[in-house]
């Protein structure tokens, strides 16, 4: 649930920065629950994808026309999409308070129902390995698998050793 924000053309198509992509290949990564093939910026994405969805992921949609549009699951131009800029835009401060409060209350109410999912989903593909089926019979953290193909600078497991996430925060935060 981490937004990745790019503004569109006015053709409704083409992504703000042209080499970034198009709605069409971010509609079905979103809908495909896939890394975009391109970074906002039109680079490839710096650190790599997983080549295929997380077994546990959930679709999390309907909370708004706004929302689903915010996330290419529907169009910008549609009429209920429209109505929600409007009022968030111009509406009074009663009218955006109650249209947020409302949303909200949904949101809460639909993240804590995909989560369930997630839980349930992370179990059935994963069973003994799974985080949530250890933690709900008391086990230990599942070791994890060994990685043949290490990448430097890792524990050997694939995690990035925790002198190397130092130097490379405090390389890149100066």
């Amino acid at each position: 649930m981490l937004p990745w924000f790019c503004g569109l053309q006015s053709d409704l198509e083409t992504l703000e920065v042209i080499e970034g992509g198009t709605w069409s290949d971010l509609s079905t990564a979103h809908r495909d629950m896939v890394a975009a093939p391109l970074s906002p910026s039109g680079l490839p994405n710096r650190y790599g994808a997983i080549p295929f969805v997380f077994p546990a992921a959930t679709e999390l949609e309907g909370l708004s026309a706004l929302s689903d549009a915010l996330v290419c699951r529907r169009r910008h131009d549609r009429h209920a999409v429209e109505e929600e800029k409007r009022l968030l835009l111009t509406g009074t401060e009663a009218e955006v308070g109650a249209y947020l409060e409302q949303w909200r209350r949904a949101a809460v109410n639909r993240v804590c129902e995909a989560f369930e999912l997630v839980k349930k989903a992370e179990v059935k593909r994963f069973g003994e390995k799974s985080y949530f089926y250890r933690k709900s019979h008391g086990l230990p953290s599942a070791e994890s698998d060994d990685d043949p193909d290490p990448d430097p600078g890792t524990s050997g497991n694939g995690e990035m050793r925790a002198d190397q996430m130092w130097r490379e925060w405090t390389s890149t935060s100066e």
